[in-house]
């Protein structure tokens, strides 16, 4: 009789420590979970902030480049545009350019007032858009003389 008591014993700590190592298994594929979704979702917040901060920057290009070309047709009225920013960040990879074009079709020789369209565009991004661009019109107007 002790034998099968004994044996009954072994039974129950085999189911026992069964169910402890299916309980463990279960608490290890929810913590899984949980932090398989952090991570998703900071990385997907580190990827706006990157898009948001490129945006503003070239935001800040197009300024720029709205007050070169206001300077450069002050000085000379037969400006036609040009590419004014053009580099490639080194650590990043990303080219970002600021082209600067004068409208001269469809004016009439006494119109004094031109249209200039300034584009910023960063390409060779790595994360989605893999290229972003801010456009900005603006008119000029050439200084009386």
């Amino acid at each position: 009789m002790t034998n099968d008591f004994g044996g009954q014993m072994m039974k129950r700590q085999r189911k026992k420590s069964g169910w402890v190592l299916i309980v463990a298994l279960v608490a290890i594929a929810i913590f899984t979970g949980i932090a398989t979704t952090s991570i998703r979702s900071l990385l997907t917040a580190r990827r706006g902030m990157k898009t948001e901060r490129d945006l503003l920057q070239l935001q800040l290009l197009c300024d720029g480049g709205e007050k070169r070309a206001e300077a450069q047709y002050r000085e000379d009225p037969g400006y036609n545009g040009e590419v004014w920013f053009d580099r490639t960040d080194a650590i990043t990879g990303h080219r970002t350019t600021v082209s600067i074009a004068v409208e001269t079709e469809g004016l009439q020789s006494d119109s004094q007032a031109r249209t200039a369209t300034i584009l910023a565009r960063m390409e060779g991004r790595n994360s989605s858009p893999s290229s972003i661009q801010r456009t900005k019109q603006i008119q000029l107007v050439a200084r009386k003389q």
